[in-house]
């Protein structure tokens, strides 16, 4: 005999199943509590149950039955913490649940998540722009109630790739112009919308060029990781070693240690040798 059987009192039988689903949580039976949650009529704490049990397949099909906005939402934050930049239907699930719960400011945060997946992993300004402009619209959706601290930084971030990908296609017929303009993007904190690493390594690409091997290096003794940026050809051409990091490190340290703050990180590397 089933516990519920010969309940009539549809708020007693709601109780009842929530009890059984609080039982079943205790017990890490998370379909089973998901099960008695949506019986209850509690699809939230059904939801909950499932995302505890991390069946993706299932909370999706979850998602996608119970048509609700907060059960939407909380799929798609879970979504999130897995490794959707690798996986395309995760992806493609997160906007969707935004979407349909037109939560249009957490798809404009998921966006800006591209954006920097785009930067870090792969390098590509142009399909980062890309994402950051889906993030704009998605802000622009939602009106007034828009964040005004993410709408200045989406349009902050898309000016800066805006930049950095205008001076890569100026360095075809004017390649100084385009080195100064992104020496002087270099000396910007522009993170995480564009790396400094990848101004310098555009940088260092140019005095390779050159072979103004000197001012290559100390491109890279700015370089936050010199191996991420950089290949080890290219390193091992303009006579680069690691030491030379440390010696820098050594060298900023010991003034520090004796007080002289206002040396230049150029006055520093003066005393360290160019040669290669």
């Amino acid at each position: 005999m089933l516990l519920t059987e010969g309940i009539e009192d549809k708020a007693k039988l709601r109780k009842v199943l929530e009890k059984i689903a609080e039982c079943c949580l205790k017990q890490d039976n998370y379909h089973l509590a998901a099960k008695k949650f949506t019986q209850a009529g509690d699809k939230v704490r059904a939801m909950r149950a499932l995302l505890k049990s991390g069946d993706t397949r299932k909370i999706i099909f979850f998602a996608n039955v119970s048509r609700q906005r907060d059960i939407y939402i909380l799929a798609a934050n879970y979504l999130q913490s897995l490794d959707w930049q690798r996986d395309g239907d995760a992806a493609k699930n997160v906007v969707s649940f935004y979407t349909k719960a037109r939560a249009f400011d957490l798809l404009a945060g998921f966006y800006e998540s591209c954006a920097r997946a785009e930067v870090e992993e792969r390098r590509d300004y142009e399909k980062a722009l890309a994402a950051l402009g889906e993030a704009h619209e998605c802000l622009q959706l939602c009106g007034e109630a828009a964040p005004k601290a993410a709408v200045t930084r989406v349009r902050e971030h898309m000016d800066a790739v805006r930049k950095f990908l205008a001076i890569q296609e100026l360095y075809a017929d004017s390649p100084l112009e385009a080195v100064a303009q992104c020496e002087a993007m270099a000396r910007l904190d522009l993170e995480p919308a564009v790396r400094k690493g990848d101004l310098l390594a555009f940088l260092v690409q140019h005095y390779v060029g050159e072979r103004d091997y000197a001012a290559a290096r100390r491109c890279l003794r700015e370089m936050p990781e010199v191996a991420e940026f950089v290949d080890a050809e290219v390193l091992r051409l303009v006579g680069w070693s690691s030491d030379d990091r440390r010696k820098l490190q050594s060298l900023l340290a010991r003034r520090t240690a004796d007080g002289d703050r206002d040396s230049s990180d150029g006055e520093v590397q003066e005393e360290l040798s160019d040669a290669p």
